[in-house]
Formats: structure tokens, C-alpha cells, sequence
């Protein structure tokens, strides 16, 4: 039957046999998604395993998206605000909430994420004084 036909067919049909029909299609679909969700999961942890490996091998740099003139890369995260999660690479302007903190006292060190703690103690992920 062609796709045509199946259409005008069900724009013929009762009020209450559409409502079968879509009780019935939904149980269908219900019936599909699990198998579904569970490869696109199955793939995207395939995906996920290949990036890391392939991300610890380099050193400091995210691949953002590829491009004509190459790969574009981002820092990896040196400071974090742990109050808010944020991060900053370290390279460009400083964040609001580093040049808070830093104007209340802190230091932008006390905020190195722990890969790149220094060795001399310093206190890291203080919480922010306001």
C-alpha cells in the first residue's frame, strides 16, 4: 500500500479508532525505545572513550571542532571557582569572580584546579569571602 493511500486512509477513519490507533502506536514506539536508547548510549560511550584517550595523549588541549584550516583547540580549565564550578584556562581577561576574590584578599593561586597545584602548600579551593 502506498504511503498515499495509508494517509487517506487513516484521515477516513472514526474518532475512536484513531485513538486506538495512537494508543496502540505509542505502545509500539515504547516497546522500540529502549532497544534504541540503548545503543545510541552503547555508541556514545564508544565515542567518549576514544576522546579521552585520544585528549590524554596531548598535552593541555581540548579539541573543539575540526575545521578547514586544522583543529581548533581550547586550554584545558587552570583555575576554578569552586563555589560555582566556573574555570578559567588562565590566558586572557580574568574572570569576574577571580578579580572579586583577588580584590577581597584572596590569591589566584589559592583557585589552581589540583592538576595544577603547586608543591608549597598553598591552600586551594577556599571558599569565597564576600
Amino acid at each position: 500500500m502506498a504511503k498515499g493511500n495509508r494517509f487517506d486512509e487513516i484521515e477516513r477513519m472514526p474518532f475512536d479508532e484513531l485513538i486506538a490507533l495512537l494508543d496502540q502506536v505509542e505502545i509500539l514506539i515504547g516497546e522500540r525505545l529502549a532497544p534504541e536508547k540503548k545503543c545510541l548510549i552503547s555508541k556514545l560511550e564508544a565515542i567518549h572513550r576514544f576522546e579521552a584517550k585520544r585528549n590524554s595523549k596531548r598535552s593541555g588541549l581540548i579539541d573543539l571542532a575540526e575545521g578547514e584550516s586544522g583543529i581548533r583547540r581550547r586550554l584545558r580549565p587552570k583555575y576554578e571557582n569552586p563555589a560555582t564550578g566556573q574555570t578559567w584556562a588562565g590566558r586572557g581577561k580574568q574572570p569576574l569572580w577571580l578579580r572579586e576574590a583577588i580584590q577581597h584578599g584572596r590569591t589566584q593561586e589559592e583557585f589552581l584546579m589540583r592538576d595544577d597545584a603547586p608543591a608549597n602548600g598553598t591552600i586551594l579551593h577556599a571558599p569565597i569571602l564576600k
